[in-house]
C-alpha cells in the first residue's frame, strides 16, 4: 500500500499462484478454440 490519495495498492502472485499461469493459459486457449461449439450448445439447450 502506498501513502497516497487516493489510496493505491499493488498486488503480485505468489510463487504458488505463478504455477497456475500455464494451466489457466491452456484453459483460455481451449475456450477460444471451442467458443463456437459452446455457444451453439447453449443456444440449443436454451431453445428446448
Amino acid at each position: 500500500m502506498y501513502n497516497e490519495m487516493p489510496p493505491r495498492v499493488e498486488y503480485e502472485l505468489t510463487a504458488l499462484g505463478q504455477t497456475l499461469r500455464k494451466p489457466l493459459a491452456a484453459l483460455g486457449q481451449w475456450a477460444e478454440e471451442h467458443i463456437e461449439t459452446v455457444l451453439r450448445a447453449r443456444d440449443e439447450y436454451d431453445s428446448r
